[in-house]
């Protein structure tokens, strides 16, 4: 056998054997639902035991136990929407006054931002980063140190957003939830478009967006379905069991949390 073909059966076996030790990462399963009464989840955050749940529609942030037993109530914000939990401290996109407020213990501040944003929808902090969806100015605002930029503008084509919706640092990346472009994008820290995620997937209202250690997780709101994809945006799992108009998500290794605007409650996975 020539060398050039003995060398090219070695480079496919050992190519095989590679690929036949990758394995996929186990499925989500649906374990059980969390009903929450008169609460209207729009993001859900675990913190130990509890959760912390932004209800939106009574302008209040709520503490549940793990069986959505009321344990606490911030009252007095103006809707809401996808927050961030950083050392203990929340930050919380106020939609209806145009502000990010922060709540650390009992104490509540507001955000100082470069640009004032309209309906901010979505925030994120990672040490002395801050990123926020502004929603009708269809922009990310971004902020690091004494640094800041705005990227975005209302349109279809990369770069653009219609009504951003939710917002995440994570792998140096921002991944953004460009909700009525049905979309995901991704940039990286100098607003640079990198990627777009699920155009082919037929979302309807992409507007929640969690990114983890090893997957994307996007709330698709009007066909009540939940989309992973990997770090790639490869397709890799659609759960519809349990969801009804799912709004926020939020991951680890384990469990899965989904947050049902419609259905005021909370799915649980597992795998």
């Amino acid at each position: 056998m020539p060398a050039i073909i003995r060398l090219s059966v070695v480079v496919v076996v050992i190519i095989s054997l590679f690929s036949s030790c990758r394995t996929e990462p186990d499925p989500w399963v649906y374990d059980h639902t969390i009903a929450l009464k008169d609460i209207t989840p729009v993001c859900v955050i675990p913190e130990g035991d509890h959760f912390w749940i932004a209800d939106a529609d009574n302008n209040r942030l709520v503490k549940t136990d793990a069986a959505g037993k009321l344990l606490d109530t911030v009252s007095g914000l103006s809707r809401p929407m996808h927050m961030a939990l950083r050392n203990g401290t929340l930050y919380i996109p106020e939609y209806g006054n145009d502000t990010i407020s922060l709540l650390w213990r009992e104490v509540k501040d507001v955000v100082w931002l470069p640009e004032t944003p309209s309906g901010p929808s979505g925030v994120d902090k990672d040490k002395n980063r801050m990123v926020v969806a502004d929603f009708y100015n269809h922009r990310v605002i971004y902020v690091e140190g004494e640094h800041n930029l705005t990227f975005g503008h209302k349109g279809k084509e990369a770069g653009a957003f219609g009504y951003p919706t939710d917002v995440q640092f994570a792998h140096d990346k921002i991944f953004v939830a460009d909700a009525h472009n049905h979309r995901i994008q991704v940039f990286d820290l100098k607003g640079q478009h990198l990627k777009t995620i699920g155009e082919k997937e037929g979302m309807k209202v992409a507007n929640g967006i969690f990114v983890s250690q090893e997957a994307i997780f996007v709330t698709d709101n009007d066909n009540s379905r939940l989309l992973v994809y990997d770090l790639e945006g490869v397709l890799v799992q659609i759960i519809t069991e349990g969801l009804n108009k799912p709004a926020d998500a939020w991951a680890d290794n384990k469990n899965l949390y989904v947050a049902n605007q419609q259905g005021r409650s909370v799915s649980v996975y597992r795998r």
